[in-house]
Order: structure tokens, then C-alpha cells, then sequence
């Protein structure tokens, strides 16, 4: 498996950020070469539905031979395994998944995933590095609080969740595309006011 990992870790460098780089020295490229498989290809006709189609018939002496091939091929169509940003561990993903945590238990956690986790720490990063996530989550937890305490209503509550965000996302938008700091503060002044306006 070690030996699959630095394959992995050479060749699959394009599929970064989801596989961290390692650097290449003569040595490994040494050991990759003398780390060649044997497999045995035939081909085999078989019926299918009328007809008869060519298939590739692949045997293999190992286990390790296996998956040594199928690695490779992955890695050929961009679709090898990924290395979890949390646990550091390997794991598989469907095709088109961005998923950059997998579904094992997170490192020092006993209920919890490493997908759970990491998501909960990117949340988690919004609000302490977005003045927009800081002032809808303030907000939230007063209305949030207003709605336990019986001031509002669920239905009003809801409703004031939904107009929260999409003020918060149009105030995100409105600061990714200005540069000016004085339009920025007028910006997050404007939605700190909608946000508590009700």
C-alpha cells in the first residue's frame, strides 16, 4: 500500500488540491520502474443480447498486481482516489464529488466523520474571517432566541430566515466585485440594518 501511495502521490499531482504533493527524486522513479506488474490480456467473445461483442479479458497473478493497474488507470482518467485534508487518510469518491474530507471517523472524535467535521470547520472559518457571517450569525441567534422566547412566530421566524439570507448573500456578492473600503463599510452597514430590521 505504501508503494501504491507514492505512486499516487507522484503521478496523481494534477488531481491537486486533493492529493498533497511529494517531492520526486531519481529514487523513487527507480522504484516505481522496478515496481513493474505482470498481467496477461486476452481477448473473448461473448453473447450479449443477440450479438456477439469483443471483450478484454485481464489476468492477474496478485492482488497487488490489480490494483496497481486499476491505480494507474484512475489516475489516467483523473479519477484516483483523494487524500482526506483531515485524517490524511485515502479514499474513494464517486464520479463528479468534490468531497475533500472522507467518511471516516475524524481523528480524536468518537461520532463524528471527517466529512462532518471539515464542514463544520469551513462553516465554522466563514464566520470568523467574513464580517458578512458574523453579522447574520449575531443576528440569527437574537431572532433565534426572540422565536424560543415566544416573541415571534415560527412562520415569522422563517420568514425572516429566508429574506436574512439572501441579504447576506447579496451583500457577499455585492463584496467580491468593489475594491473601494469606503463602499465595503457602507455595504456591511446597510446589511447589519436589514438583518435587524423586522
Amino acid at each position: 500500500m505504501q508503494e501504491l501511495e507514492a505512486a499516487l502521490k507522484i503521478f496523481g499531482h494534477h488531481l491537486s488540491p486533493f492529493s498533497e504533493e511529494l517531492e520526486t527524486t531519481d529514487d523513487i522513479y527507480q522504484q516505481l520502474e522496478q515496481s513493474v506488474t505482470t498481467c496477461l490480456v486476452n481477448y473473448a467473445f461473448l453473447p450479449l443480447q443477440g450479438s456477439v461483442v469483443l471483450a478484454e479479458r485481464y489476468t492477474f497473478p496478485t492482488l497487488r498486481d490489480f490494483l496497481y493497474v486499476e491505480l494507474g488507470r484512475a489516475i489516467l482518467h483523473g479519477n484516483a482516489p483523494r487524500q482526506c485534508r483531515l485524517c490524511g487518510g485515502w479514499f474513494f469518491h464517486k464520479q463528479g464529488d468534490r468531497a475533500l474530507y472522507c467518511e471516516r471517523m475524524a481523528p480524536g472524535k468518537t461520532e463524528k466523520t471527517c466529512r462532518e467535521t471539515g464542514a463544520r470547520m469551513v462553516f465554522e472559518k466563514k464566520f470568523q474571517d467574513e464580517d458578512t457571517w458574523k453579522l447574520y450569525k449575531r443576528a440569527y441567534k437574537k431572532y433565534y432566541a426572540r422565536y424560543m422566547k415566544g416573541n415571534i412566530s415560527a412562520d415569522e421566524f422563517k420568514a425572516w430566515g429566508e429574506q436574512a439570507a439572501s441579504e447576506r448573500d447579496a451583500a457577499i456578492e455585492q463584496l467580491r466585485t468593489t475594491a473601494d473600503a469606503a463602499l465595503s463599510a457602507s455595504i456591511i452597514q446597510q446589511l447589519k440594518e436589514n438583518l435587524n430590521r423586522l
